[in-house]
């Protein structure tokens, strides 16, 4: 049953009083409460029912537990008085109960109250028992005796009258050996203040009741509960004191003892918290350390690691520290680092907290073999618990004292017993952490890279963060070969060389060869005890070995290994880890074994891409070339590669690249039997893997390997490309495939290379002759215009000589009257007869004629102080009329590419300006001779312009098939039929279009102005009204195009002309067209179409730049152009509006033009009516 208790509780908070009226019940009490938080319900309260205790709150808004005591107080009510508090202080606690509260509780460990308020039960029963004593201490003396309190009674000046047993036997005098002696020597000359303080209340008072500390007759010192009360006589006057007092030294120790744990308990908490929050250990520990320091109040805190040392032997360094103020901290010493217990005299250390034991005492008690390493630090008492990670002893952490010896408490051992246990934990659970993240990063390389060796290096990181070693390795198995792959750590012995190159036979070392067959892990403690280990001299340092092996698909594809210098280091839970790593080693090596053959055949595809790219990034050759190659040789590996052209008989050089740079001219030049004339004469590709063996190179020193890949364009092999390797080497089907590629896209590169030279040549060539045609009309200056000939003639056809032979008057010899080169004086100086040598021939026969090789042709001759050397010549006729007036040649001396068909028909072509030139020239200086005969004269003139026709219509004739081929390359590389450009290749491609396109029309003009003046052309009524129509709509998208308006004025219902109308059409397109190129953005022009009288008028109005008032009149004459730069900012040669005026002019009409600069011109054109 629950025991009745009647509780007067002072609390402002129900609930609170709820709480603590549960606690009592939970404690076995059955209580009848009241709860009172104001000092009238307080007094009311403690005179309107008996209390057995009162439990009251430190702190409230307008009452207190000390203004509650002292209300109690001056009731001399004795009921037992507990605080209880949420806040309160030690300090203030006891001041409390210094004042007399019996004892507090702190709310947030309420398990004290049910205790508390027992004994203060008891201590109110005996308080009650002691008063009732003294009322009958006369008649009870002999009671007295029997009492186990002390009972003493004193006169006034302190000297003992009486004392029972049991106060003679607390301070260990024998009873009556105390009668007559001073109170004073119960009590040192420290506690002797407190003392009088005590008396002084009894006299002022008439009693005492509190905690004095008293002396034995031994020294020692015991707490005593006391309580004192005046004697009187029965007159009233004081005559003495009584007294009784209790032991309590046992108490306030067992109540101190629940403080201390109570403190340490709240360490541990905090401890726990900071443990289970811990992200990073090694920064916890610290702050771990001081709690546990200050809470036990000792200078150091130590904790200990363990390992092996080189030899094996187990070892402590101190790893963390915190110590006290004022003492030296000990964590620097070398002297604490890699200390062995065994040598070290620590020997029993081992053996004691290996299973779990505890070191406690002074360091005076400890054996003399273990003090010097105590004593050298400072220590006076130690504490030391050990640390247990995963079931294996860790280390340990200590307590020490540097000041006092000290007897240690079973709490305190409690205290560091429960924090090591936290601290095991969270070291467990940061290995397990680490091992988690380093296989987690380990996984996570899998798939952030395919790279085999940087996958690999990653995993022996992560291996060695979790896996602590010395060294660690991965081998690969090729046939029964073991080779490592990729290593760490073993540059600190001085072997990276020897693991760099080291194989082993799986068959003949025994720990692979168990792997191998088991396929589960092995741990050699000690190579040295292992059966069969190969013993290499190099690695004697091994002595401890892990490894698992590296399986794919059911096969022992390798090994992960781990060494390390001291016997014993690794365990089978080091196995069991590596076991995983090898799993995500096997992994890493199928996925980059995929990915390589995988990037293999990208970076084939990719090389042959880049050569593509290569191709439509230039159109010259050499870079071309050059790219490819070096995609060759990072490709394959090769040494050298060389790309030859092949012309159908000779081999010339194109390219090479060895010892890694590009050079200018082949390693060796080719030989006549050699492979690379085979390739090209036979179209097929030849193998070579060691030159020693192969026919094509007997006699030859060589030793290397070698392919030759014949280079075809439309089944024509134009060159030859050798790739070569340094040594003897196995040509594999990928890499012959792939070069097969590359040899196709260099062939492609010398087709599209030779296409846009001579697209060039061709271009050029057209340059030179409107250049030449300009010249030939412009001037009759014979020997102007043939060196202006014979200069791009030689320009052009990339010629060392250029000479223009002329037929003497005799009709039998040759001078040259044009030499360029650098024998240009003695070839003047020389005469050739009719027939002699190649010139004199070709003079002879009027047949133009290629001599490639004119060292061994039998009509050439020797000019004098001339070098004999091989060369080249090429000869054309100078004709007129039919008949020969001399001779053009051209010759390129030494190494030289031959002259081809093309080059013939060009020089050809020059030949008939030359001639035409020479004919001028010749009717000019007949014309000047016979000036007076005019009608000759006339007949001169008339011949000299059907020439210049002749002329025009020969250059429009010879200009017409360069003309087109050059526009029908030019348009196939624009629209990307040789293949893709370049973004900056456009432009100039579309130039080289539109230029040809320009060209052209200036040849129609140039046969327009023909047409024009011969006025053959068939007329027919037109309706210029449908035709001004039709020109504004093809117009009007260029006039949108630049920002143009387009303004239509035709008049209705307008009559016919008479007409050509593709020449009147010409007419119109020309106006508008030059209007349209001259208006700026933002202009407009205007056509309008009206009848004046029997005339149509056609004006057509612009607001473009305008014309300077003094050139309106040449504006009308052919290659006129107001501004020599508008050439080159609008185009045209000036021949647009001279076809306008000469077409007019054929119908029987009219131009003009009126023009204002800056505001625009006006062009006017007037036809007659047809009727």
């Amino acid at each position: 049953m629950n025991i009745p208790l009647c509780v007067l509780i002072v609390e402002d908070l129900e609930d609170d009083a709820l709480l603590i009226v549960r606690e009592l019940r939970r404690g076995g009490y059955d209580p009848t409460f009241e709860r009172v938080d104001t000092p009238e319900s307080f007094s009311d309260a403690l005179t309107g029912q008996p209390w057995d205790v009162i439990i009251a709150d430190y702190a409230m808004p307008c009452f207190s537990g000390l203004d509650a005591l002292r209300m109690l107080q001056e009731t001399e009510l004795d009921l037992p008085f507990i605080l209880v508090s949420g806040t309160i202080g030690e300090e203030v606690a006891v001041e409390a109960m210094r004042t007399g509260a019996h004892d507090y509780v702190m709310k947030d460990n309420l398990a004290r109250l049910v205790p508390a308020v027992r004994r203060e039960l008891r201590e109110a029963e005996v308080r009650l028992a002691h008063r009732r004593a003294e009322e009958r201490l006369r008649l009870l003396s002999s009671a007295t005796e029997q009492s186990t309190e002390g009972i003493a009674v004193v006169d006034l000046e302190g000297n003992i009258l009486f004392t029972n047993r049991a106060f003679a036997a607390m301070h260990g005098y024998a009873p009556g050996k105390l009668i007559g002696k001073h109170l004073s020597i119960f009590h040192t000359p420290e506690q002797m203040p407190s003392v009088e303080k005590a008396n002084r209340q009894i006299r002022e008072t008439g009693e005492f009741s509190g905690e004095i500390w008293h002396v034995r007759r031994d020294g020692t010192i015991f707490l005593t509960l006391m309580h004192n009360s005046l004697l009187r006589d029965e007159a009233g006057n004081q005559i003495g004191m009584i007294g009784t007092i209790r032991d309590i030294t046992e108490r306030k120790r067992a109540e101190q003892a629940l403080r201390t744990r109570e403190r340490f308990l709240e360490c541990l908490s905090g401890v726990a918290q900071q443990l289970l929050s811990v992200i990073d250990l090694p920064k916890a520990l610290p702050q771990v350390l001081r709690s546990l320091g200050e809470t036990a109040a000792v200078s150091r805190v130590h904790l200990f690691e363990n390992h092996l040392g080189s030899e094996g032997e187990l070892t402590a360094s101190l790893r963390y520290e915190w110590c006290a103020p004022g003492i030296e901290p000990q964590v620097d010493s070398p002297n604490l680092q890699n200390y062995p217990y065994a040598d070290g005299g620590l020997a029993r250390w081992v053996e004691t907290l290996a299973r779990g034991g505890v070191i406690t005492r002074s360091v005076t008690d400890f054996p003399a073999s273990e003090r010097p390493a105590l004593e050298a630090q400072g220590i006076r008492s130690i504490l030391i618990i050990p640390l247990f990670v995963s079931g294996n002893w860790y280390g340990f952490i200590s307590f020490d004292v540097c000041d006092l010896p000290r007897e240690w408490q079973q709490v305190e051992i409690d205290l560091l017993r429960t924090a090591a246990s936290a601290i095991s934990n969270v070291i467990e659970r940061e290995q397990a952490i680490r091992r988690e993240q380093a296989l987690a990063r380990a996984a996570a390389t899998l798939t952030s890279t395919l790279d085999l060796d940087q996958v690999l290096d990653h995993i022996l990181e992560q291996v060695s963060r979790v896996v602590p070693n010395d060294a660690a390795n991965v081998m690969l198995i090729e046939d029964d070969r073991a080779h490592i792959v990729r290593w760490r750590g073993y540059e600190r012995f001085g072997v990276e060389e020897f693991v760099s190159s080291a194989f082993l036979h799986v068959p003949e070392a025994p720990n692979l060869q168990q792997m191998w067959k088991s396929q589960e892990p092995l741990v050699i403690p000690d190579t040295a005890a292992y059966p069969g280990w190969v013993d290499i001299p190099v690695q004697r340092w091994l002595r401890s070995y892990a490894a698992a092996p590296i399986i794919v698909r059911g096969q022992v594809l390798g090994f992960l290994n781990v060494d390390s210098a001291i016997p014993g280091f690794f365990s089978q839970s080091h196995a069991a880890i590596l076991r995983t790593f090898a799993d995500h080693t096997a992994a890493a090596i199928e996925n980059a074994r995929l990915f390589e053959k995988v990037s293999r055949r990208m970076a084939e595809l990719d090389a042959v891409r880049r050569a593509s790219l290569s191709l439509t990034s230039s159109l010259e050759l050499q870079p071309v070339l050059e790219a490819i190659l070096e995609h060759i040789l990072r490709l394959v590996s090769a040494d050298g590669a060389h790309v030859f052209f092949y012309d159908g008989e000779r081999l010339t050089f194109g390219a090479a690249l060895w010892a890694k740079e590009i050079q200018r001219k082949p390693f060796s030049e080719p030989r006549q039997k050699g492979l690379t004339y085979t390739v090209a004469r036979s179209g097929e590709r030849i193998v070579v893997s060691d030159m020693r063996e192969h026919p094509l190179f007997q006699g030859q020193s060589w030793d290397d390997a070698i392919v030759g890949l014949p280079l075809r364009v439309g089944g024509q092999v134009v060159g030859v490309m050798n790739v070569s390797f340094n040594g003897p080497h196995a040509f594999s089907k990928d890499e012959l495939r792939v070069l097969g590629l590359l040899a196709d896209q260099a062939a492609i590169a010398i087709r599209n290379a030779r296409l846009h030279q001579e697209t060039r040549r061709q271009a050029r060539k057209l340059a030179a002759l409107i250049e030449i045609g300009h010249d030939v009309s412009a001037t009759l200056d014979l020997p102007t215009v043939l060196e202006r000939i014979a200069t791009h003639a030689q320009d052009l056809l990339e010629a060392d000589d250029s000479e223009v032979y002329l037929l003497q008057e005799n009709g039998r010899t040759l001078r040259a009257i044009v030499a360029l080169g650098d024998y240009a004086d003695e070839i003047k100086a020389a005469t050739l007869r009719l027939g002699e040598g190649v010139v004199g021939h070709v003079a002879q026969s009027g047949e133009a004629e290629i001599v490639n090789h004119v060292e061994s042709d039998p009509r050439s001759v020797q000019i004098s102080d001339t070098p004999e050397e091989p060369g080249a010549l090429m000869c054309a006729p100078l004709i007129s009329k039919d008949e020969v007036m001399g001779v053009m040649s051209l010759a390129r001396a030494g190494e030289h590419d031959p002259f081809d068909r093309t080059d013939l028909d060009f020089l050809t072509g020059l030949a008939r300006q030359a001639s035409i030139a020479i004919e001028n020239a010749r009717l000019f200086a007949t014309e000047q001779q016979y000036a007076v005969e005019l009608t000759r004269a006339l007949e001169q003139q008339q011949e000299a312009a059907r020439l210049r026709n002749e002329f025009i219509q020969n250059v429009s004739h010879e200009l017409r098939t360069p003309l087109a081929l050059i526009r029908g390359y030019a348009e196939l590389l624009d629209d990307g039929e040789l293949g893709s450009l370049r973004p900056d290749q456009h432009e100039p491609v579309a130039v080289i279009a539109r230029r040809t396109r320009m060209l052209t029309r200036l040849m129609e003009n140039f046969t327009a102005i023909l047409g024009a003046e011969g006025q053959d052309s068939q007329r027919e009524p037109v309706d210029l009204v449908e035709m001004a129509r039709d020109l504004l709509t093809d117009f009007r998208e260029a006039a949108e195009q630049k920002g143009i308006a387009l303004v239509s004025q035709i008049a209705s219902d307008l009559p016919l002309v008479l007409g050509d109308p593709l020449h009147l059409r010409r007419v119109m397109d020309n106006l508008v067209g030059n209007a349209l190129k001259f208006t700026p953005r933002g202009g407009s022009i205007t056509l309008r179409l009206t009848q004046a009288d029997k005339d149509l008028v056609l004006e057509v109005a612009d607001t473009g730049i305008g014309i300077p008032e003094e050139q309106l009149e040449q504006v009308f004459e052919r290659f006129y152009q107001v501004d020599g730069s508008m050439s080159r900012r609008y185009g045209g040669v000036g021949l647009g509006l001279a076809l306008v005026k000469e077409i007019i002019k054929a119908h029987g009409g009219g131009v003009s033009v009126s023009s204002r600069v800056g505001q625009g011109s006006t062009f006017t054109v007037t036809l007659p009516i047809h009727t």
